[in-house]
C-alpha cells in the first residue's frame, strides 16, 4: 500500500507529466523534456513537494483540461501523462498509429488532423501534433517530379536553334544530354507516383472500411458474408 507522500507524489508526477507533454503538443517547448520521475520527487524537502501539489489546482490544470477537450473530446488530461514515457525514450519525438493515438489520449475533433485519413501516422514532435499518410507523400512526389520536368524542359528549350556545330562542341552536348535524361526520369516518376497514388488511395478506402466493419476472417465467412448481400471485404 502506498503511503500518503508517495500518493501525493504520484498525483503531482502525473499532473507534471500532462502537462509536459501538452506543451509539447501545443508547440510551446523550446527545448527537451524536463525529466519528471517519481524518485526524484520522493526525496524533494516537504516544502517544495507542497509546492509541487499546489500545482494540481493552478491555471495550467484548467487550460490542459480545456486544449483536450478541444481537440480530442476529454477532459481527463491526465491522459497525456501515459504518452510521456516514450516521448522522454525517444528524445521528446514519437510517431504511432492514428488509431493507438485515439485509443490513449481521445478522438480528435474535426479539424485538428487537418481531416487525416484513418490510416495515418501521428507524428508528435517539437513541431507540435503533425500526421502523414501515404497518400501525401505521392501527392508530394508527383508535385516535385512535375514541377522538376518543366524546369528542365525550360532548360533545354534554351538551346533551341543553337547551331549543330556548338552543339557537338566538348562539354554543350553532354550537358544538354544531361538535362533530357533528367527530365525523362522526372517524367517516369510522375506517372510512377499517379499509379502508386490510385493504389494508396484505394488501400485507403480498404483500410477505412476494414477499419469500421466486422472483418470476414475465411473464405466460408466470406461466402456467407457474400449471400447475405453483404461486400466481403
Amino acid at each position: 500500500m502506498k503511503s500518503g507522500r508517495q500518493r501525493e507524489v504520484a498525483a503531482i508526477v502525473a499532473h507534471d507529466r500532462a502537462v509536459e507533454v501538452g506543451n509539447l503538443l501545443m508547440q510551446k517547448l523550446d527545448g527537451p523534456m524536463r525529466r519528471i520521475f517519481p524518485d526524484e520527487y520522493l526525496s524533494m524537502p516537504r516544502r517544495q513537494l507542497v509546492s509541487g501539489k499546489a500545482s494540481l489546482r493552478d491555471g495550467r490544470a484548467r487550460e490542459l483540461d480545456e486544449f483536450c477537450r478541444k481537440n480530442f473530446g476529454t477532459v481527463d488530461s491526465r491522459r497525456l501523462a501515459g504518452l510521456y514515457e516514450r516521448l522522454y525514450e525517444h528524445g521528446s519525438a514519437l510517431r504511432l498509429p492514428l488509431r493507438e493515438f485515439a485509443d490513449l489520449i481521445g478522438q480528435p475533433q474535426e479539424g485538428v488532423l487537418r481531416d487525416a485519413p484513418r490510416h495515418s501516422t501521428v507524428d508528435i514532435s517539437p513541431w507540435g501534433l503533425q500526421t502523414e499518410y501515404p497518400e501525401m507523400h505521392l501527392a508530394r512526389d508527383m508535385a516535385v517530379a512535375l514541377n522538376s520536368a518543366i524546369s528542365l524542359h525550360a532548360e533545354i528549350d534554351q538551346h533551341e536553334g543553337t547551331p549543330w556545330e556548338k552543339i557537338k562542341q566538348a562539354g554543350v552536348r553532354e550537358r544538354i544530354a544531361h538535362l533530357q535524361t533528367c527530365a525523362a526520369f522526372n517524367r517516369r516518376m510522375c506517372v510512377l507516383s499517379c499509379f502508386n497514388l490510385l493504389e494508396a488511395y484505394m488501400n485507403g478506402i480498404a483500410f477505412g472500411f476494414a477499419d469500421s466493419h466486422e472483418f470476414p476472417v475465411s473464405q466460408r465467412t466470406s461466402r456467407t458474408y457474400l449471400r447475405a448481400g453483404k461486400p466481403a471485404f
